[in-house]
């Protein structure tokens, strides 16, 4: 599902931006599209040639809108004047005043707002060395064209090369006019004022700002219709290609700087942990009981889990996680890529913490529902390309504006006392790997708390330990409050109607919430002192039928035992995988017959909730009811019959053929199946039949009718 300013460009922690780094960086990025732009220079004749030739285009497209405004500006000296001085001033003083305003005053989008606008000006700057191109006033008399700027110039400052100060016209470039980059700086300014002026007047100036630019320029010979058209492309460019320059950036930025500050605050946590435990006496760092962490661990017992069970605490960790790493990757398949855990797969894998095969597959990071694909057990729900659109598309509008209505909805719904959000800090996620965007999350987690102010973590990464093994998870974001405390927000798109919403899908998000919570409480639990997590946490849906956020506050506290608990039964990934028989692998592309027998080794603890919350639950229900194992009656029925597993064995308990008679559950069996066959007695007494013939239903047949292969 990253998002303020626009889906796919991730906002800055403003704390990282100082004016004294932005702006010699501003001012060397303009000095270089300026020497670009003298440097870009063509010769004459194909200048020339490229200005006639989009005329031409433009007569035959009847489109040619210069020669009008021309003449209209030239003729009405009292609207040719004042586009001159907007031509030759605005340009330089509008964009840097919106970057500052930015700057001040809307940090959370700044740094993507000013890479976009940069991206967009290099691109230019390739469109003037490509195609030099000769605008409309530099052209002979003979086609129309009237310089305004020269003919006006005894009213300003520029002379008659174009809008460069008198005698600097040789420090310009007057055949850069394709594209037109007053149009598309103007367009730059009319979206900020628009998407972040906050009030009517501002966004009518940000949309007649870029129009009348489009007029001034063509009005004053300075450009033709489809150089402002490149211009709006150029910007389009520079748009999509915004985040992907961040992103390498950021790349650049963690190898060469965030590297070594991070490794520097993880030494000095480390060594501040060695002394504490060194000033205690204890005799070895890992910390026994679950619930803490020892030296250079991110979450409870990972060092254990690195050394496995039984290890010796002098081996070493490294060598030990990498072994189990290399296990995985062979059971999963060698180029078959890891598939991460989410909540949701975690949420389903605690509400059956006995299926072994669910644990070791999703700890190998296999695809399950290819898997089932691979083994003629299509799974049958999943969400749709459109469900996700829609999601991601409502997530955006929700994290809009730096998270505004998203904190909005937080104080109103979970901390009215506390002072309204009117400005928040919005932390930088970005590591390299998982575990580094781990690190970086606690990191931020922890400076937050310290700032004491309101915080929006945009699709934080939290480690969770499952079985002995890490697993990576990244809710749609946590909230910091101005008390320190945690909150975690989930957004769905669901409706809310009248202010409730569908009990099934609610439940489901409040279980996801809860595995959410349990990896921030072990976040929390390495900082001294630890914040608080919050057990209500937010969940926002849309409201009604409209794509309006609301919001209700959930709690969690009993999803949060339940799966707390349910997590810490399940056996441990390692385990598993040492009981697998030698050379086992989940790869899709191993024959069928190999590959079910690589899935039938592992146990299976099927029951019929399975269908709505695993992809193997129509392979496992199969092979359940092709063994009569009871399971596929369901959990509740499973737990009264005791020790008797197979349908076979029930029907030979309540024949009386086997079972202890003290057995309660043989008991009852044996009670059920005399009544039963007293009132087909009776029954068959009343219609004349004779009992023990043809027409009496069998024992088995109801048992049957409900495990023997019925469809799907």
């Amino acid at each position: 599902m990253p998002q303020t300013e626009t889906p796919g460009i991730e906002a800055d922690r403003p704390s990282r931006l100082r004016w004294w780094t932005e702006l010699p960086l501003i001012l060397m990025v303009y000095a270089s599209y300026s020497a670009g732009r003298l440097l870009a220079r063509g010769d004459t004749a194909s200048a020339v040639d490229h200005g006639l030739a989009i005329l031409r285009v433009e007569k035959l497209l009847h489109i040619n809108a210069e020669h009008p405004l021309n003449r209209l500006f030239t003729r009405e000296a009292w609207l040719g004047i004042p586009a001159d001085f907007w031509y030759a001033s605005l340009h330089y003083l509008v964009t840097p005043v919106i970057l500052i305003w930015l700057f001040r005053s809307r940090a959370q989008i700044y740094r993507a707002a000013r890479t976009w606008l940069m991206t967009s000006t290099f691109i230019g700057l390739i469109g003037f060395t490509l195609l030099p191109t000769c605008p409309p006033r530099l052209l002979s008399p003979g086609y129309g064209f009237v310089d305004t700027m020269a003919k006006y110039s005894s009213y300003g400052w520029w002379g008659g090369d174009a809008s460069a100060p008198r005698g600097l016209g040789g420090m310009t470039n007057q055949y850069a006019a394709m594209p037109s980059l007053h149009c598309g700086w103007a367009l730059w300014c009319g979206v900020m004022l628009w998407r972040y002026g906050g009030n009517r007047l501002t966004k009518v100036v940000g949309v007649a700002y870029p129009v009348l630019t489009a007029i001034v320029v063509m009005g004053t010979a300075n450009h033709y219709l489809l150089d402002a058209v490149a211009g709006v492309v150029v910007m389009g460019l520079g748009f999509l290609l915004a985040p992907q320059v961040m992103k390498a950036a950021d790349r650049i930025r963690t190898r060469f700087e965030g590297r070594g500050s991070l490794v520097a605050a993880r030494s000095r946590e480390a060594a501040r942990s060695t002394s504490r435990d060194a000033s205690r006496g204890s005799e070895t760092s890992i910390v026994s009981g679950g619930c803490q962490t020892s030296p250079g661990e991110r979450i409870p017992r990972q060092r254990e889990s690195q050394l496995g069970t039984g290890a010796e605490p002098g081996a070493s960790p490294r060598t030990r996680g990498t072994a189990l790493r290399h296990r995985l990757a062979e059971l999963r398949g060698p180029d078959v890529p890891a598939k991460a855990l989410d909540a949701r797969a975690l949420a389903a894998l605690a509400a059956n913490p006995g299926c072994k095969r669910r644990a070791i597959l999703d700890g190998a990071g296999v695809n399950k529902a290819v898997l089932a694909d691979a083994l003629g057990s299509p799974s049958a729900f999943g969400q749709s390309q459109f469900a996700f659109m829609r999601g991601n598309a409502f997530e955006a509008r929700v994290k809009a504006d730096g998270g505004a209505e998203l904190l909005r909805l937080v104080h109103e719904k979970l901390d009215p006392g506390a002072e309204p959000p009117t400005r928040a800090r919005v932390p930088e996620l970005a590591a390299i790997g998982p575990e580094g965007r781990a690190a970086r999350t606690a990191l931020a987690l922890r400076e937050a708390s310290e700032a004491a102010a309101w915080t929006l973590l945009d699709h934080p990464m939290l480690a969770l330990d499952v079985a002995g093994s890490p697993a990576f998870l990244e809710p749609d974001a946590v909230v910091v409050h101005p008390d320190g405390s945690w909150t975690v927000v989930e957004i769905k798109s669901f409706p809310m109607l009248d202010g409730s919403a569908d009990p099934a899908k609610v439940g489901a998000a409040a279980r996801q919430s809860a595995v959410y919570v349990l990896a921030l409480e072990e976040v929390a639990a390495q900082l001294k002192p630890a914040p608080r997590v919050r057990h209500r946490v937010l969940l926002v849906c849309p409201k009604d039928f409209s794509n309006l956020p609301t919001a209700s506050a959930v709690d969690v506290r009993k999803q949060r035992a339940v799966t707390g608990r349910q997590l810490a039964r399940l056996t441990r990934i390692e385990d598993i995988a040492d009981t697998l028989p030698e050379g086992t692998c989940f790869a899709p592309d191993r024959p069928p017959a190999e590959l079910t027998a690589a899935v039938e080794s592992v146990p299976a603890a099927y029951a019929p909730e399975c269908l709505a919350a695993c992809e193997l639950a129509f392979h496992c229900r199969d092979r359940s009811r092709t063994s009569g194992a009871v399971t596929t009656l369901g959990r509740s029925l499973r737990a009264e019959l005791g020790d008797l597993t197979t349908v076979n064995e029930v029907l030979s308990a309540a024949r009386g053929e086997t079972g202890d008679p003290d057995d309660p559950a043989v008991a009852a069996l044996r009670r059920a199946a005399a009544l039963r066959a007293e009132a087909l007695r009776d029954a068959a007494e009343r219609q004349g039949r004779v009992p023990g013939s043809a027409t009496e239903p069998r024992l088995v047949e109801p048992l049957e009718s409900v495990t023997g292969g019925g469809t799907r």
